[in-house]
């Protein structure tokens, strides 16, 4: 019986060790998740501001194209 408890409560301690390392994995995890959140949104940023280049770009091709027309 005193076997049997020791196994039982070696079980309970390896079971919350585990748990405590998921527990800190989840953490490493939510904070990269943070991360790439943030890097996917500083690349949006990037494209929206490369749209409105790019935007810009064509609008001034054709005030140089319709100068050129005059």
């Amino acid at each position: 019986r005193c076997e049997l408890l020791a196994k039982v409560d070696q079980i309970i301690v390896t079971y919350k060790q585990e748990t405590k390392v998921i527990e800190e994995h989840n953490e490493v995890l939510g904070k990269l998740m943070d991360k790439v959140e943030d890097v996917m949104e500083d690349q949006n940023h990037l494209i929206e501001d490369m749209v409105k280049l790019m935007e810009k770009m064509d609008n001034d091709h054709l005030a140089i194209f319709a100068k050129a027309g005059d």
